[in-house]
């Protein structure tokens, strides 16, 4: 499930920025869809599930789910690209 959302989330990033510097015309403005949905369902899990005791805290949760799984999937996705199979965690490794 991670590496199919991860991909998508990317295709649309990159589509955005090649549509704003021209490259892309406006029907790959659907690329955007999984950005946004994913935009969504974390701002939405940011406000409700969370928690926080005023709508700045809860907005600032949204912000920093949103940051925090940015930079894991960019990891996910240049691991699985580049390599990662001889990089060990040794925090669990005795």
């Amino acid at each position: 499930m991670a590496l199919p959302a991860a991909v998508l989330v990317s295709i649309g990033l990159v589509a955005g920025i090649l549509q704003a510097v021209g490259v892309l015309g406006p029907w790959w403005a659907l690329a955007y869809l999984p950005a946004v949905g994913y935009l969504l369902g974390v701002t939405v899990v940011g406000l409700v599930r969370v928690g926080g005791d005023t709508i700045a805290d809860r907005l600032l949760n949204a912000v920093v789910l949103a940051t925090m799984h940015l930079a894991w999937g960019t990891g996910f996705l240049r691991g699985w690209l580049f390599g990662a199979e001889s990089t060990v965690d040794s925090s669990r490794v005795r």
